[in-house]
């Protein structure tokens, strides 16, 4: 374009131009050389603008309706076969185990085969469904190859249980062997065929093998064998990167440590069985680590949920272990765990943000339970108001704003807390003296924690919801020993009138120290949150306490407001060059 506009001849004036152009005569008279160069510029100007033109981009065409056909055929495609090949592979795979069982027990009872023959005949099924499994894997037809072999091994598994506890063919000791080689064997099997449904089949087999064979006496083989097997699952889910089969063997071991205990008559031995609880603790918790760390892979759902759960399952197994005469370290133990998921996070880091939120969850509500373990009454309630303001002290230095969500929960438990156990903890005005008890206490810690999270936080909605809150928890303590000391001194008739009456009063004298050390502070939420205390006592004052005091209560109520409402307008006249000034800058 602007080699274009440089071919305007120069000595052309561009007023003589636009009145040529735009107007279509010449004011003055045109010489044949002026002419010419005007028509020669007139060309030029049309080849830019179709040069201009041919060089604009076309508007966006929408793509048409059958441009998405494509992906949503080959959507359709992969559901199609994995409902069709792969989930209906594995339903036709329990419901033919199933058949046969039916068919055994029907053969059974109209003397067709003898238990000999069936327990023989269960083998061959089984021995038959793994060889046309490795001749159909090694065809190429994986999925169906992996559910024969599933139905292959469900068959001997079954056969095998089924002489000993149907037929008495076997000794325990001769069944367990089978029983738990067959188990392996699905576990080689699975590996060659790359099939995580039969790795996960291996490791329930291998877990219920000796509960399904009777009950356990010794609690130190069955313990260490859980966590073989355990172990083992782990290594195949390592190896072929299963998620899954990592959760089944998660799952699988707390199930059968469930079954353990029921079974038992008397307790378990306590240090045995809180070394396997522990060693479960550290294996699960290892899990997520090593393959973030080590494998350097990205945690996905089940992993997740191992991380999530594992703690929780090690520590209600040891709360019941701690029942027997060592309750009062149960509060130790959630802080320990804290403290280990804590870490756990730390390793976490950034190679993996879901799960180290999620460490960093686990830790602050075991943290959080700690203090309900450990303490009654209103101790908890001053225990969560620490932690809420350690939660937040330790967000701002860490520059982890996600911390302060879990103080605000932490301070929401404290306020439940103090609403519905506090405020009635006394059942009488005289079991307490005022402002020196127990629920003051905890009213005053509270909205210190409180403030003090408020002056940590500094600026934001969150600094001033705080000190805020701060502001009506320390109010509402308050109130409340107003109301007892009412109750205490004044007569019968006169509770409900001197309680009123010194609400407003209290509340009112209230309201104008927040104006004054609003004033004194230069911090205008202070003086802003005194005026709305005062606003609510004059809105009481005339709602309420003028209808229903008595005359003299309401007369007292009248002139000690009246009088507090001058000396807050007062501070307002002495220094109102000063708060316009503070307000500007």
């Amino acid at each position: 374009m602007s080699a274009a506009l440089a071919a305007v001849p120069k000595w052309l004036p561009a007023s003589r131009i636009s009145s040529i152009y735009w107007t279509g005569r010449n004011p003055d008279r045109v010489t044949p050389e002026e002419q010419r160069r005007l028509e020669s510029l007139e060309e030029r100007v049309a080849h830019l603008e179709s040069v201009l033109q041919a060089r604009m981009p076309e508007a966006p065409r929408s793509a048409p309706p059958s441009a998405a056909a494509p992906a949503a055929a080959h959507s359709s495609h992969i559901l199609e076969t994995a409902l069709g090949l792969t989930w209906i592979s594995r339903i036709g795979v329990i419901t033919v185990v199933l058949a046969l069982a039916f068919f055994f027990e029907y053969a059974f009872e109209n003397h067709w085969i003898s238990e000999l023959g069936r327990v023989g005949l269960g083998l061959a099924c089984g021995a038959a469904a793994l060889f046309f499994g490795e001749r159909l894997w090694r065809a190429g037809q994986l999925t169906y190859a992996q559910a024969l072999t599933a139905a292959g091994v469900s068959f001997l598994y079954l056969s095998f249980w089924a002489a000993f506890a149907l037929y008495q063919m076997l000794e325990q000791p001769a069944a367990f062997g089978l029983m738990f080689l067959t188990a392996g064997l699905a576990g080689v099997l699975a590996l060659r065929y790359d099939g995580a449904a039969i790795a996960s089949m291996a490791l329930l087999s291998g877990y219920a093998t000796p509960f399904l064979l009777g009950r356990i006496s010794e609690p130190g083989p069955i313990l260490g064998y859980l966590l073989v097997i355990a172990v083992a699952g782990l290594a195949f889910s390592d190896r072929r990167a299963w998620s899954g089969t990592a959760f089944t063997a998660f799952a699988g071991l707390w199930a059968a440590y469930g079954v353990w205990r029921a079974q038992l008559a008397a307790p378990p031995p306590f240090g045995l069985t809180l070394l396997f609880l522990t060693a479960s603790l550290a294996l699960f918790l290892a899990w997520p680590l090593w393959r973030v760390r080590r494998r350097r892979q990205i945690l996905r759902v089940p992993d997740l949920l191992i991380l999530a759960v594992n703690p929780g399952f090690y520590f209600a197994a040891c709360y019941s272990l701690l029942e027997r005469g060592y309750e009062s370290y149960a509060g130790l133990l959630a802080v320990i765990l804290a403290f280990v998921e804590a870490g756990a996070a730390q390793l976490l880091g950034n190679h993996d943000r879901r799960g180290n939120t999620l460490a960093v969850a686990m830790a602050w509500v075991l943290f959080v339970l700690a203090a309900p373990l450990q303490f009654a009454g209103y101790r908890v309630t001053i225990a969560w108001a620490l932690e809420g303001a350690a939660i937040a002290w330790i967000g701002v230095r860490a520059e982890e704003r996600r911390a302060l969500y879990g103080s605000a929960a932490v301070f929401a438990l404290v306020l439940l807390h103090l609403a519905f156990s506090e405020t009635v903890m006394y059942a009488t005005p005289a079991s307490y003296t005022e402002l020196i008890n127990a629920r003051f206490l905890t009213f005053f810690v509270s909205a210190a924690a409180l403030c003090g999270t408020a002056w940590w936080i500094r600026r934001g909605t969150a600094a001033g919801s705080a000190y805020v809150a701060s502001q009506i928890v320390l109010l509402w303590g308050l109130c409340l020993e107003i109301l007892g000391w009412a109750a205490r001194t004044a007569a019968p008739q006169d509770v409900a009138s001197v309680a009123s009456t010194a609400l407003s009063v209290m509340i009112a004298v209230y309201a104008v120290l927040l104006v004054a050390a609003g004033v004194l502070w230069r911090h205008a939420p202070t003086r802003l949150l005194g005026m709305v205390f005062i606003g609510l006592v004059v809105a009481k004052l005339y709602l309420y306490d003028v209808w229903l005091l008595g005359q003299f209560y309401r007369m007292a109520a009248f002139a000690i407001l009246g009088l507090l409402l001058l000396v807050m307008s007062y501070l307002y006249s002495r220094f109102r060059g000063s708060l316009e000034h503070w307000w500007r800058t």
